[in-house]
């Protein structure tokens, strides 16, 4: 059975089974490896141009290196190793769907503001948290940071990594494959009352859903309205510019 589905419009990589059973048991080595020998048949078949940033040979040398390593691999590095490949492929409209490998988190969740990452949602417990501009992560800082998790971020410029980094900032299995957590971890904030030193402990995702989650109130930027649109535009007579955002393929 393939697990596999590659879906030409958005070019997106989904796993089947159990796309929405996060507690769903292990993946056997044999059904990685037919998982994988179907995508490396698949993949260039429906993709427009899959070689524009890599080789043929790199690609699949890349997969043929997961299938060598499967023994001593879970699933969540095998998932992880995939995120290393669709970030060489370096097309964003080409991805893997992780969840169902990579569901820990850290309560807490960023937001981009300006050059900053602050805390914008959290659970009561850290809700003195809220607004606290994040300074290191470990002996960590946030340029370390951001290009350790470079590997596993699928972009295709500077702009979508920085974004693109606010998701993975509570995300442990991100965090310790990329080594930039390695055994405890420890977040350092610029809060109102000055620094403070704060360690997580992980959940899962459906223990965060059951959690009460406070959020910061402040004034979003102008790229977070109308998300729910495909595109929309507006005149902003101060700047004289004609804003255009385009949300979705």
């Amino acid at each position: 059975m393939k697990r596999i589905k590659l879906m030409t419009v958005f070019l997106i990589l989904i796993l089947l089974m159990g796309l929405f059973q996060i507690t769903a048991g292990a993946v056997s080595r044999e059904e990685w490896v037919e998982d994988l020998n179907y995508l490396t048949k698949k993949l260039p078949q429906v993709h427009k141009n899959l070689y524009f940033n890599i080789t043929e040979k790199e690609f699949k040398d890349m997969i043929d290196d997961i299938k060598a390593d499967l023994p001593e691999l879970t699933d969540a590095e095998v998932a992880l190793r995939l995120q290393e490949v669709f970030n060489q492929i370096g097309d964003q409209h080409t991805g893997f769907d992780s969840r169902k490998f990579l569901n820990s988190y850290y309560p807490i969740f960023f937001a981009k503001v300006g050059h900053e990452y602050r805390v914008v949602m959290t659970t009561t417990e850290y809700k003195d948290l809220l607004g606290a501009k994040l300074l290191c992560i470990n002996d960590k800082s946030i340029p370390d940071v951001i290009e350790s998790l470079n590997r596993v971020i699928v972009n295709e410029n500077r702009t979508a990594l920085l974004y693109k980094t606010k998701d993975l900032l509570n995300r442990p299995q991100y965090l310790k494959y990329c080594g930039i957590i390695k055994g405890q971890n420890k977040y350092i904030f610029q809060t109102r009352e000055g620094i403070k030193y704060v360690t997580f402990r992980e959940i899962s995702f459906y223990e965060l859903k059951v959690r009460k989650l406070v959020k910061l109130k402040y004034k979003k930027s102008i790229a977070y309205r109308n998300i729910n649109r495909l595109f929309w535009y507006k005149y902003l007579p101060d700047s004289n510019i004609l804003y255009f955002q385009y949300n979705k393929c």
